[in-house]
């Protein structure tokens, strides 16, 4: 197919979406639906239902809007508006996983600091083998707490580019994390020695 009959498709199911049409709906929402169950966002099965809802919801008032333009892409918007519906699900769900880990740390015996330790040890260590662009962004927007919005004069892109590239940096560190307890695991004639 090409790229003007692709293009004529999605203004096509762009307008049908806006009419309301059936089978365009659950299209899109099957689309919304495949973004939403990705695994990297670990959002559960119950919370994915309203999580659709809403992105459905802002997707079909962006094609109602009197200045969309339906040959701009329209598979794209459907994408950008979940991941970010996505996104800020995470982020209103990060205070809880802090306030959890933080009645946590003042019952912490020997073993739990030694494994906080350990992990403090092998974060840092992930983040010496990352580039220097994921430290710095890391730096700024973690540790810092500077929003993307105000990062982009500092990275000359936009909050969006910033976001995508600070998840290409976790998952750069995720995996630099597997390397790093593969190479430091119990070494297997110290476990029988034992």
């Amino acid at each position: 197919m090409s790229d003007e009959t692709h293009g004529d498709a999605e203004a096509e199911l762009a307008r049908a979406f806006r009419r309301g049409d059936p089978e365009a709906t659950r299209e899109v929402r099957r689309r919304i639906e495949r973004i939403v169950a990705f695994r990297g966002y670990r959002i559960p099965a119950e919370e994915r239902r309203d999580l659709v809802q809403e992105s459905a919801t802002q997707i079909w008032q962006a094609v109602k809007s009197p200045g969309f333009d339906e040959g701009g892409g329209f598979w794209g918007l459907v994408e950008v508006v979940t991941a970010r519906r996505s996104i800020d699900w995470l982020r209103r769900r990060r205070p809880e996983t802090a306030e959890v880990s933080e009645a946590r740390s003042g019952a912490d015996g020997p073993l739990e600091s030694a494994l906080a330790r350990e992990r403090e040890r092998l974060a840092s260590a992930a983040l010496a083998r990352l580039g220097k662009p994921c430290r710095e962004l890391i730096h700024l927007h973690v540790g810092l707490g500077k929003p993307y919005g105000e990062l982009e004069g500092v990275f000359g892109k936009s909050a969006g580019a910033l976001r995508v590239q600070m998840l290409r940096c976790i998952r750069e560190a995720r995996r630099i994390l597997a390397e790093l307890a593969a190479a430091n695991g119990p070494d297997d004639s110290e476990a029988s020695r034992s």
